[in-house]
């Protein structure tokens, strides 16, 4: 599934009702469960002009094909290692973050029906250029969070890059 079925998913779940102006949602990352392969989003609060994000404020996890919500968490009942109200000072550039985009999207497709399998050489290549590509969209006070909401993937990650 690509990276814009499944941000769609996301909305058409009904949890894009629950994002303000100012919110947004992070890039998907995959977990196995019983019931498939979860895509999993942080949500939180951003200020693109001042540059300051907040730490996010909940979880979510859908199964993209069915555009179904496996669950919705706020941050104080299942916390990141900062809490909600904590303002982050981006690090990056947001501009160049969106100008990444697109070679992310790429990236994201070319490696998605990868996700916890044991790569071959070449696509353990693949999964390195992907990796690559969500460090390149995500500012660097906001990544920790990923490895945060995922830690399977993350492991499996640091098992298939070459």
């Amino acid at each position: 599934m690509t990276l814009q079925m499944i941000k769609s998913a996301f909305y058409q779940s009904g949890l894009g009702s629950m994002l303000t102006d100012n919110a947004d949602i992070s890039e998907p990352v995959p977990t196995l469960t019983e019931d498939g392969m979860v895509q999993n989003f942080f949500l939180y609060m951003v200020d693109p002009e001042a540059g300051y994000f907040s730490a996010p404020f909940a979880r979510a996890g859908i199964l993209p094909e069915e555009k179904r919500v496996i669950y919705f968490t706020s941050c104080y009942d299942q916390p990141f290692s900062k809490p909600p109200e904590e303002i982050l000072k981006a690090e990056g550039s947001f501009t160049e973050r969106f100008l990444a985009y697109e070679h992310y999207k790429r990236r994201f497709n070319a490696t998605e029906h990868l996700f916890f399998r044991d790569c071959s050489k070449p696509e353990k290549r693949v999964v390195r250029e992907y990796v690559e590509g969500l460090q390149l969209v995500t500012d660097p006070v906001m990544y920790p969070f990923y490895a945060e909401m995922a830690p399977e993937f993350f492991t499996w990650i640091s098992r298939n890059i070459d």
